[in-house]
């Protein structure tokens, strides 16, 4: 599989919990992320340490985070969270690797980052994927084996015969045997090649044991990662309003039980880890339904059937494609926010999981929209301040009455408006409605000066023709009264004329729109 360089891989958040806003606004411009409006998705994967969801990640979605070299031992590969953009994958998609759960490197001690970042994901995440390892951890299948060793060397146990066997696990058992037998080379004594013989058949029997009782392990405390479980669930609890997410359990390395036979068995664990959750009084009787989505799925060993592997994985992909449209794979999406706002949003996310405190998620959406739509109308304000058409305007109308200033005006104006509209359509409508008529104030207070100074020029003008229409019909002998009255509305249809011709007419209606809510406000 190739995998493309334009995922744009960027670290979110490192190890230490602090957040990259520098890295994911270059995110953001590089992916052009922030022009999706709402059309664009997340997908987290949790799971434990060593456990191939970086690999399963960059097969699913041709991504290129850095993946555990097995052959320098099982260790801590991703550390914090990552980001990347899912490559050929409609809508706009975004992967995040999180940190692995039960690292030795954090300590059993030390779940504080672990509950963070599973409470990020459900926050910000509609598709989280469960990586699920059906095997016995190697620590166990080491501590079995030296057991065994060392019981065959305090009773000296010799002269032990191997049988050639093949296995679901034949690959395993294969390097464990490999192992030992080269161990067994550099043994000259009886005792030693009597070690060697047993570790052989203690091998074997380990790996038989994998591969007869994994179906069981489902149903067993760490291999069905219950503790992960219950630390989701726990994160879910601290959303005053959440989404409906989409929990997706991927069981890896499955053999030959059939999925619907081990399906049911982890439906049972998740809806009994649920019941043991401590809920908020208002979601005592919830039912996981309410809250998640669950979906399941499995694939074969990447390392023992890679082509099987990949073809599964294909098939899953297949899955993520126009995931937010109606019967797609996303939850409800109830708390997305426009793409534009999502760096704000993720930043105040994680600001307030550091802090330790609840996420209200209806007030976080209305906060993140407040923030952004007034920095898209001050930008817009900004780029009206600078405008050169509106610069050449303002400096023309100083020197007299300007031809079409009124439809130059409002074309400007009109277009900055619209920009706004645009850009905040997504964002919650009352917020955008409220930031838009205080943009549309601000933009006449820029213009204000350059329309009181055509107003003047109107005025002078119309003023100037009241005179001399007023002394042409005195010499004419016409009464004065009637002269003035004559004069005076004729002037005033052409001032009325003039408006309408060099003002904008959008102008006078935010103009209007502005006096009608100073006088409500001036009566309240």
């Amino acid at each position: 599989m190739e995998r493309d360089q334009d995922s744009c891989g960027t670290q979110l958040i490192d190890g230490n919990g602090v957040f990259n806003v520098e890295g994911l606004d270059n995110f953001s411009k590089i992916t052009k992320l922030s022009q999706c409006g709402l059309s664009y998705a997340i997908v987290a994967i949790m799971g434990p340490q060593s456990s191939g969801k970086s690999t399963l990640l960059n097969h699913l979605f041709h991504t290129n985070f850095r993946e555990m070299d097995a052959i320098r031992g099982r260790s801590q590969t991703t550390k914090g969270i990552w980001m990347a953009k899912c490559v050929g994958i409609e809508p706009f998609t975004i992967a995040m690797d999180l940190e692995g759960t039960d690292g030795r490197e954090r300590g059993e001690d030390d779940t504080a980052f672990e509950k963070q970042s599973a409470l990020f994901a459900l926050a910000v995440a509609d598709i989280v994927l469960i990586n699920i390892d059906l095997g016995i951890s190697l620590q166990a299948e080491h501590t079995i084996l030296l057991m065994f060793l060392f019981f065959a060397i305090s009773a000296g146990w010799e002269g032990l015969n191997v049988t050639d066997q093949t296995d679901e696990a034949g690959g395993e058992r294969d390097m464990a045997l490999t192992k030992v037998k080269s161990l067994k080379s550099g043994k000259t004594t009886l005792l030693g090649s009597a070690v060697c013989r047993f570790s052989e058949i203690i091998c074997s029997a380990v790996t038989w044991l994998v591969a007869d009782l994994w179906c069981h392990d489902i149903g067993r405390e760490q291999a069905a990662n219950k503790p992960l479980l219950k630390t989701v669930f726990q994160a879910m609890m601290r959303l005053f309003s959440p989404r409906k997410t989409t929990l997706l359990f991927v069981i890896r390395d499955k053999t030959r039980t059939p999925l619907e036979y081990l399906e049911p068995i982890l439906r049972e664990d998740i809806q009994k880890i649920w019941a043991t959750v401590t809920k908020p009084e208002a979601h005592k009787s919830t039912p996981l339904s309410d809250f998640f989505n669950v979906e399941v799925t499995a694939l074969s060993s990447y390392e023992e059937k890679e082509e099987q592997f990949e073809r599964e994985v294909a098939e899953l992909r297949q899955r993520f494609f126009h995931s937010i449209s109606p019967g797609g794979l996303a939850g409800d999406r109830q708390g997305v926010v426009p793409a534009s706002g999502f760096s704000f949003s993720a930043q105040q996310i994680w600001k307030i999981i550091k802090e330790n405190k609840d996420l209200d998620l209806p007030a976080h959406k209305v906060m993140v929209a407040t923030v952004r739509c007034e920095e898209i109308a001050n930008e817009k304000l900004r780029y009206l301040s600078s405008d050169q058409g509106w610069l050449a305007l303002e400096e023309a109308v100083q020197a007299g009455p300007v031809s079409g200033f009124g439809k130059k005006l409002s074309s400007i104006l009109e277009f900055y408006l619209s920009e706004y509209e645009n850009e905040a359509i997504y964002f919650d409508e009352g917020v955008r409605n409220a930031k838009q008529q205080q943009l549309e104030s601000r933009a006449l207070d820029v213009v204000h000066h350059a329309y009181v100074t055509m107003l003047g020029h109107l005025r002078s003008k119309a003023l100037e023709s009241f005179k001399t229409r007023l002394e042409q019909s005195l010499h004419k002998g016409e009464g004065f009264a009637a002269s003035v009255r004559a004069c005076a509305q004729s002037c005033m249809v052409e001032f009325d004329k003039g408006c309408e011709e060099f003002l904008p007419l959008l102008f006078l209606v935010l103009f209007a729109a502005v006096l009608v809510t100073e006088c409500a406000l001036g009566l309240l």
